[in-house]
Formats: C-alpha cells, sequence, structure tokens
C-alpha cells in the first residue's frame, strides 16, 4: 500500500521485507490520555529505559568480539551472540531514537 501511494520505496520495502526481526516490538494500543499524568509517567519510564543491559554485555579484548547474553537464554533458545564490535554498535543505533527538532 504505501508503495502504491508512493510513500515508500519499492527498495526500502524489499530491505523491510527482508530484515530478520530482533524480537522487540511496540504496542502501539497503549496510550496517554490528556491529563493521565500517571500513564505519562509509565511512557516516559518507557522510553528512558536502555535498549540493552549491561550486566549482559561483555567485551572479549583477545577475539575483539562484544559478547551479549541473551535475556532468557535457557527458557527461550535466546542463547549467547558474539558480534563484531561496529556490527554491534549498528544494532544497538536501531533501537536509539533520532533526536528531531520541531519548530
Amino acid at each position: 500500500m504505501l508503495v502504491t501511494r508512493e510513500l515508500l520505496t519499492e527498495g526500502t520495502r524489499e530491505k523491510l521485507l527482508a530484515w530478520h526481526h530482533s524480537g522487540f516490538g511496540a504496542d502501539a494500543s497503549t496510550g496517554c490520555r490528556p491529563g493521565d499524568r500517571e500513564g505519562l509517567h509509565r511512557l516516559a519510564c518507557y522510553l528512558h529505559k536502555a535498549p540493552l543491559s549491561l550486566e549482559r554485555m561483555e567485551y572479549a579484548r583477545g577475539s575483539a568480539q562484544v559478547i551479549y547474553h541473551g535475556k532468557g537464554a535457557a527458557e527461550y533458545g535466546r542463547g549467547t551472540v558474539a558480534y563484531d564490535p561496529l556490527d554491534f554498535v549498528a544494532l544497538v543505533l536501531v533501537h536509539v531514537p533520532t533526536l528531531t527538532r520541531y519548530g
């Protein structure tokens, strides 16, 4: 639909369809109504969370790799993964919001 309406290029569509899902998801059905200070606080706390846990990350100097131990590795089959440092930074940056100035 977005390609048809020329809001997305065919190349970008193909990249999105080929993307390996990281497991991260967002539920847009949860919102915050005007005046809901408690809801706004919960939302702000969620957005302030780090995209990864430093306790699960280690740097193996000898092999020059970043090793990340997935949450619930044993229970959910999410094991330990070794990354090239630059690839790891790229994966993390995808989850860091871009600062945009509105004016």
